[in-house]
């Protein structure tokens, strides 16, 4: 227990000293389900680190991770961050008029902070092909806001717009027929008495 503690002692001053960890950062480090956790650092001890999560959790994290592990730093140098918006189109998706488009929402909007945008097929797959969007944004915050924003517009303009940009898959089921056959009453007596006659051991 000893050992732990005066590790996780000697973690802190190491951070101290390397300046590598501040209040204020955004950092992502692994869960306690293994997926990443973002969260802004809130407070530096010698022995752990305190994280404010995106849902207003907090997730105490020793010294210990932050100088043994490797961790993401979002805001190190600069809050600014580029990302991405995936489309899955069909193949006579207009690429020139999605540009345009992508053009024309950025430029209403202040969460994009004019640095970098693109529109690129990226990608293709039997039934459809991949248009990346990469756009930037002044901090994480703005880059999930102008994310969803892109998303949200770009599907309602290529539903109302271009429909047939969207993927359809088409399933055609089997036919079946039934046939069915009628048997008279007698018929079935017949075929009973038969059958019964076929079967007797005396008629062989």
């Amino acid at each position: 227990a000893a050992q732990s503690t005066l590790a996780n002692v000697f973690a802190g001053v190491q951070m101290a000293l390397s300046d590598a960890l501040r209040v204020g950062d955004k950092v992502q480090v692994p869960g306690l389900d293994g997926k990443k956790e973002l969260g802004t650092v809130e407070e530096i001890t010698l022995t752990y680190v305190v994280l404010n999560l995106y849902d207003e959790r907090r997730m105490i994290v020793p010294s210990t991770h932050f100088t043994q592990q490797k961790f993401e730093n979002w805001t190190r140098k600069h809050t600014q961050q580029v990302g991405m918006v995936e489309l899955y189109l069909d193949y006579s998706a207009p690429i020139d008029s999605i540009r345009a488009q992508v053009d024309l929402l950025l430029s209403g909007t202040e969460l994009w902070d004019g640095r970098s945008a693109s529109v690129d097929v990226s990608d293709m797959s039997d039934d459809c092909q991949t248009v990346r969007i990469s756009v930037s944004a002044a901090d994480s915050n703005d880059l999930w806001v102008l994310r969803c924003y892109l998303r949200e517009q770009l599907i309602q303009w290529l539903v109302k717009e271009v429909p047939w940009a969207l993927v359809s898959r088409r399933i055609q089921p089997q036919e079946v027929r039934y046939l069915s056959r009628d048997r008279s009453d007698e018929e079935v007596h017949r075929l009973a008495r038969k059958l019964v006659g076929e079967n007797d051991p005396q008629k062989g």
